[in-house]
């Protein structure tokens, strides 16, 4: 990335993994002039950065999804700032974190209840998430796909709030869901619902959602994907449009019938229960359907 300096300086700070980065940083207390960010390497030097901070967490993110993960960083050292990112799964993998300098960070966080639900919005950093979570009765949950559609960090509460939450949230206009298939409406109001399913009701109805478009980028994707055409089997004959869409999105849709099969094999459980963690040939078809057909594109 030309046109800055990757190190503005440069502090070498022993026995890195029992400190996160920002409590590195509280106790160099420096900063070098026009720093905008730091990072910290794995033998624990840390690296100062005049470049813009998106830079920067992008260039850890492209990191994060290749070889160069196992080389760079600290696996503690998760910045709040990656919450937001489209794929939180691998951003809890990245072993490298970017401390954004105290002049340029947002003040605070706020919050909110709701129908029995915690909703913060705002910048919170790592120990204040935890202690936010820790405060929680026993039993209570995050909500991902509530925090992505109210525009919040974290959506926290019990099922039951949660559910109430989500069913409370406006679909779209009640003029544009007269001709919906069976069950769609329903999955709208109360489905499981996260970008590349959300991005399959839109090809499929032409009812915006108001998102990004996203081709499932693991296997939680994938299982939302799948919920959506199980509960609206009409769209099932839909699904080749996608492949219209993106080469991602071709390779997925080429390779559909084998990735259910391996799903099913390995997680019949997946439709109340999740799928659990990455490692399968499911995961495996995936990576191969989005790596190749990228390629390609």
């Amino acid at each position: 990335m030309p046109g800055f300096q990757v190190n503005l300086g440069e502090q070498l700070f022993r026995d890195p993994s029992s400190l996160s980065l920002d409590e590195v940083l509280a106790q160099l207390n420096e900063w070098p002039d026009d720093a905008t960010c730091a990072t910290q390497e794995s033998d624990g030097e840390v690296l100062y950065w005049n470049a813009p901070v998106e830079e920067v967490i992008a260039g850890r993110r492209r990191a994060g999804t290749s070889d160069m993960l196992r080389e760079i960083g600290l696996g503690a050292q998760i910045h709040v700032a990656y919450l937001n990112l489209d794929d939180p799964v691998v951003a809890a993998d990245w072993e490298s974190a970017v401390s954004v300098h105290p002049r340029l960070r947002k003040s605070g966080y706020q919050t909110e209840e709701r129908l029995g639900c915690l909703i913060i919005t705002g910048t919170l950093s790592l120990r204040e998430m935890t202690q936010l979570v820790e405060q929680q009765p026993d039993g209570h949950l995050m909500d991902q796909d509530l925090a992505r559609r109210l525009k919040a960090s974290m959506v926290i509460g019990s099922q039951c709030s949660l559910d109430q939450l989500r069913a409370s949230l406006p679909a779209v206009d009640s003029a544009l869901l007269v001709d919906l298939p069976d069950g769609a409406r329903e999955w709208l109001e109360s489905g499981e619902r996260g970008v590349s399913s959300e991005t399959m009701f839109e090809v499929f109805t032409g009812i915006p959602l108001e998102q990004d478009r996203d081709h499932p980028q693991d296997l939680d994707d994938f299982r939302r994907c799948r919920l959506l055409l199980e509960q609206v089997p009409a769209f099932v004959e839909k699904l080749p449009l996608m492949a219209e869409l993106s080469p991602q999105w071709a390779g997925l849709v080429s390779r559909w019938d084998l990735i259910c099969i391996a799903m099913d094999a390995e997680t019949p459980n997946w439709r109340p229960s999740g799928v659990g963690g990455p490692v399968g040939e499911a995961c495996r078809l995936i990576q191969e359907a989005i790596s190749d057909m990228g390629a390609l594109g």
